[in-house]
């Protein structure tokens, strides 16, 4: 009886690690919060070097200042892509951030400059390029290596 026990017991545990885990696949798919699926903001896919990049756009004053200050993380696949009217040197800062994060910076839709793994610990950091870009993609750090990114891939849509 008391191994009866300990065997149901056993493979209720499993079965429960199992639904944890799609649940956990199924919630980065859909856009959970961790995918920086940001109410009001559109959604979108984009290629570098063959890998798909799930992106949340910042294509307004207010989207870019906000960024990804506050989210509590970024699934591997997803990333938020700013986008500016004109090309030019423009900064970013680490503020309010949970999370380190590697910058590309774009123009034309081809990779001009990467900053890998800027760290969030410095909030007060202020990021740049000495190119002028017309768009700036952040993802989690190690996205870079991750994605084989470098510059001169072309960005696709």
């Amino acid at each position: 009886m008391y191994f009866s026990i300990i065997f149901i017991v056993v493979i209720i545990s499993m079965i429960f690690v199992v639904y944890k885990q799609k649940s956990a696949v199924i919630n980065e798919q859909d856009g959970d919060v961790d995918t920086a699926n940001i109410p009001g903001q559109q959604q979108k896919s984009i290629v570098i070097n063959g890998q798909t990049i799930y992106v949340t756009i910042a294509d307004t004053t207010e989207q870019r200042q906000q960024g990804l200050s506050g989210q509590k993380a970024l699934c591997e696949k997803c990333g938020m892509l700013f986008i500016f009217d004109t090309a030019d040197n423009y900064t970013f800062w680490m503020k309010d951030m949970n999370f380190d994060i590697d910058i590309v910076w774009i123009r034309d839709d081809v990779v001009v400059d990467i900053s890998e793994r800027v760290s969030y610990k410095t909030p007060e950091k202020i990021v740049w390029t000495i190119e002028s870009v017309d768009k700036v993609l952040e993802l989690p750090a190690g996205g870079v290596d991750k994605f084989g990114i470098i510059v001169g891939n072309g960005v696709h849509y």
